[in-house]
């Protein structure tokens, strides 16, 4: 069967209120999908690199990025899943360092030029398809002003202007749980 998720975990294990709310999303997505038909990927266990802005993805060999480390893999994974869910501390309004690094380097799946999207500017996309993107952050204290941050903050990302489709989902208590049906179907 050929994955149809692939979830990149972008929480670290030592805040309790994140390491809840991920086993709850680990649970829930356990119980509606075959196992077979996800990836799980704890992006704290790979090795995962900032981005170095060299441009070799872009220039020198396009569509691979110089840094050798689990990025490379994580990417195929993204690339050939239907759907990505990304699953993220708030902090400041955005994801934690973690997540940044690894939204950074997806920049071997675009092309070295900038293109109009939404009154924003991008890069374009390497490819024809890529999958939906939906990210799930996480708030322990309601913050509108944070969460709306967030939100542009992932609207403006390249990943998310390609994508098929992209939502934003926060979880900051019990009743927000009720979003993750939408997003796993």
């Amino acid at each position: 069967m050929k994955i149809k998720y692939t979830i990149l975990n972008g929480c670290y294990d030592d805040n309790s209120f994140q390491v809840n709310i991920v086993q709850r999303i680990q649970k829930h997505i356990s119980e509606k999908l075959l196992e077979d038909s996800y990836d799980w990927i704890d992006l704290i266990d790979g090795e995962i690199n900032p981005c170095r802005g060299c441009d070799y993805c872009q220039i020198k060999n396009p569509g691979i990025c110089a840094i050798k480390d689990s990025v490379d893999l994580i990417l195929k994974k993204y690339m050939s899943c239907k759907v990505a869910i990304i699953i993220t501390p708030i902090q400041f309004g955005c994801c934690n360092a973690l997540t940044k690094h690894f939204i950074d380097r997806t920049e071997p799946l675009f092309l070295p030029f900038q293109v109009t999207k939404n009154g924003t500017s991008i890069m374009k996309g390497r490819y024809s398809k890529y999958p939906k993107l939906y990210v799930i952050g996480i708030e322990p204290e309601r913050s509108i002003e944070n969460r709306q941050v967030f939100k542009d903050f992932i609207r403006n990302c390249n990943v998310s202007a390609v994508s098929e489709e992209f939502k934003v989902t926060i979880i900051s208590e019990e009743s927000d749980f009720n979003e993750l049906e939408k997003l796993i179907i």
